[in-house]
C-alpha cells in the first residue's frame, strides 16, 4: 500500500489513510492508476521489482499498528499526482 496521509497522533490504533498497490497495469491505465517507479533489481526509492500502479479507487483506511514495515518512499511527483487523483475521485484523505 501507499501511505497517503499519516496518523496524526501517537496511539497504537491511529488511522493511517492508504492506497492499494497493483502489479495488474492496463495498457494504458487509467489516470487514476498512477503509475509507480521501479527496476528490476529494485528502485532505490520505491523499492518496486516490477510495473505496478498505486491503485486510486482502491482506498481504505487501516490501524497504524498494522504497518510492519516501510519497503519504499513513493516520490514526491508521484505522490502529488496520487492526492490529485484522490480528490478528483472524492477521497481527499
Amino acid at each position: 500500500v501507499v501511505v497517503v496521509q499519516p496518523p496524526s497522533g501517537n496511539g497504537p490504533n491511529n488511522l493511517v489513510f492508504v492506497a492499494g498497490i497493483s502489479s495488474q497495469v492496463y495498457n494504458p491505465p487509467p489516470a487514476h492508476h498512477v503509475l509507480l517507479p521501479y527496476h528490476p533489481q529494485g528502485h532505490p526509492r520505491t523499492g518496486l521489482t516490477k510495473r505496478c500502479v498505486a491503485k486510486c479507487d482502491w482506498v481504505f483506511t487501516i490501524e497504524q499498528q498494522h504497518i510492519v514495515a516501510v519497503k519504499g518512499v513513493v516520490p514526491s511527483a508521484c505522490m502529488k499526482v496520487i492526492l490529485e487523483q484522490l480528490t478528483l475521485l472524492g477521497h481527499s484523505p
